[in-house]
């Protein structure tokens, strides 16, 4: 028993202690992860929408505004994935046609907020961010998929293109060496636009510091 708490003493003391002095540090992060979104169907009379994963490439710059503070500005983006909404009817000069709504989808934008921390060499993070994201549809075919064969109703639908308002807690832990860091910062996001939808973000970054 002694032994174990030798053991989880310091780590508790790591995670739970003050934070080295970071106020004037300027940090790059730049890593990988994955995002879950609810994309609602272009043109469909209602409201219908599929949920789906995408990879996703994040870059960070932070700067330490006290020593438990950081202002943070993040760009991100998401590359073109394929997405299949089930379920979906669109008005056209034949009449509403229903069926399956088959596009590629892609996400980028700019975000910027403050970071709580906790810790020594591993920190808890607390963050919150605003921005906007732009997102993209593109290759929209209408699939009729009642018949064994299914077939393009071969309506025309134009790309479509449109900006979200974006609110982004977020929640995680990172390991700081003397200038290196990793970090986990899962982040929800409430997309406020035209569709108000969501997403979800779990980016693993790794990170430099440099001390001005």
């Amino acid at each position: 028993m002694r032994h174990r708490v030798g053991i989880f003493v310091p780590l508790f003391c790591a995670l739970a202690g003050p934070v080295l002095a970071d106020q004037g540090a300027v940090a790059i992060d730049a890593g990988i992860g994955a995002s879950l979104v609810r994309v609602p169907a272009p043109y469909a009379d209602m409201a219908t929408s599929q949920v789906g994963t995408a990879p996703a490439v994040w870059i960070d710059a932070r700067y330490g505004l006290t020593n438990s503070i950081e202002f943070v500005g993040t760009a991100f983006a998401e590359p073109s994935v394929p997405y299949y909404v089930s379920g979906t009817t669109i008005s056209s000069d034949a009449g509403k046609l229903s069926g399956t709504l088959q596009m590629h989808f892609q996400r980028y934008g700019l975000l910027a907020g403050l970071r709580l921390l906790n810790g020594n060499i591993w920190r808890l993070i607390v963050g919150a961010d605003v921005g906007f994201a732009l997102s993209a549809c593109t290759s929209l075919h209408l699939i009729d998929v009642g018949d064994s064969n299914p077939r393009d109703f071969g309506l025309n639908l134009p790309n479509t293109t449109s900006s979200s308002f974006v609110l982004a807690p977020s929640l995680g832990v990172s390991w700081v060496g003397d200038k290196l860091s990793v970090t986990i910062l899962p982040r929800f996001e409430a997309l406020i636009g035209s569709s108000a939808t969501w997403a979800v973000t779990v980016p693993v970054t790794i990170g430099w510091d440099f001390y001005l």
